[in-house]
């Protein structure tokens, strides 16, 4: 259920909204599952929804929606599938707190991801086109994005999971556009401007509040 939920149909219905949103857009519905985690973590988590916690939530979630350059434009379908997408990783969170507390953590990503990829690859075969320019560089990519990128960030997030409050761990990842925006200023030259800047400060803030919350 978690890798059909967080992997595979998280990835799909993601790829799809590129089809008809923005890519800050689609990154900003995603990154509403803080959001669904807090609601739901309070039902099945019995974790306290108090309003300092709230009021962090909400001032990262749109921290993040100013650094996306964010609008509510766009296919409706699309919206609904984004935040389907943020709305199944929230519940596949809450499954993996309630079911896998004290799991080995390398054999739960292993299958986890394995899962996913065999649903994902079910999908590929029937609906997307299979052809491929393989270049090193693109293999290169390819092995970041399945070894980095996802193994070892699933194992962390795991990891994390099993050591924090599902609500306060969930928060903690709207750091992760904020580190993207930087590394593109960084490494791209994209420009950086003071709109920007208060997003990332709101972000920060939101997450050291839910933390402290």
């Amino acid at each position: 259920m978690v890798g059909a939920l967080q992997i595979a149909y998280g990835s799909v219905a993601l790829q799809i909204c590129f089809n008809y949103l923005s890519a800050g857009m689609t990154a900003m519905l995603n990154y509403t599952m803080p959001i669904w985690v807090t609601i739901l973590a309070r039902f099945f988590l019995d974790e306290k929804l108090t309003k300092k916690k709230i009021f962090g939530v909400a001032l990262s979630v749109t921290g993040v929606f100013l650094l996306m350059n964010g609008d509510m434009g766009g296919n409706f379908f699309a919206i609904l599938l984004g935040l389907s997408a943020a709305f199944s990783w929230a519940v596949a969170n809450i499954i993996m707190k309630i079911k896998f507390q004290g799991f080995n953590l390398i054999s739960l990503t292993t299958w986890q991801m394995t899962a996913g990829a065999i649903i994902l690859a079910i999908y590929t075969a029937i609906f997307a086109d299979t052809s491929a320019n393989w270049t090193l560089k693109a293999a290169a990519c390819v092995a970041y994005n399945g070894i980095l990128a996802s193994a070892l960030a699933f194992f962390l997030w795991i990891y994390i999971l099993n050591h924090m409050q599902a609500s306060k761990a969930s928060t903690a990842v709207l750091a992760v556009p904020v580190v993207g925006v930087t590394a593109g200023i960084i490494f791209l030259g994209e420009p950086f401007t003071l709109i920007m800047l208060a997003a990332m400060v709101m972000i920060l803030s939101g997450i050291v509040i839910v933390q402290n919350s």
